[in-house]
């Protein structure tokens, strides 16, 4: 599965309610959080794998890895666009810190400024900026994981559908 079938795939479990801003309805805010959040708790679950390189400690970063995956397809496709990643080759940086904090500050000054209104121009960057996380994702599960995107991507899909299926997609906690 690539990244644009995934993306389609994701979507089924985009159940979520738009925010208020500013009297106008946005659906980028939950997105943009979670994908912060979930940054945040993949970098934790990489500290523990460096610490003990077990598959369990492996598993759980995918896990992690998969739900930065999911938030970026959101992301993409509340705005109507595509990952490209054809610019990216194995010497490219992995600067997703400055991508993902990027992304949280256009929407914050949209929101701010512009009641949650992201000017075209700050959407070309916002897509770049989740191309770079995406690339990165790709680069450690190769790197930490000894695996790839599509095998994190498949993973993921594969955890929501069955949390969908038992009617647990909403909540908390990583195995529920």
């Amino acid at each position: 599965m690539n990244f644009s079938e995934y993306q389609k795939k994701a979507r089924e479990f985009a159940d979520y309610p738009h925010a208020l801003v500013g009297g106008n309805k946005v659906k980028l805010v939950y997105p943009v959080l979670g994908l912060v959040e979930e940054i945040g708790e993949a970098k934790e679950k990489l500290r523990v794998v460096e610490e003990c390189d077990d598959l369990e400690n492996i598993t759980a970063f995918m896990k992690e890895l998969g739900d930065v995956c999911w938030f970026c397809a959101e992301i993409l496709s509340v705005l109507c666009l595509k990952a490209d990643l054809s610019r990216f080759t194995d010497e490219s940086p992995d600067n997703y810190e400055l991508a993902y904090s990027e992304i949280s500050g256009i929407l914050a000054k949209a929101v701010r400024d512009n009641s949650g209104i992201v000017a075209p121009e700050k959407i070309k960057i916002i897509k770049e900026s989740v191309e770079v996380i995406i690339w990165t994702v790709s680069q450690m599960a190769e790197k930490v994981c000894r695996s790839d995107l599509e095998s994190i991507m498949q993973m993921n899909y594969n955890k929501l559908l069955s949390r969908k299926q038992r009617g647990v997609i909403h909540g908390s906690g990583d195995d529920r």
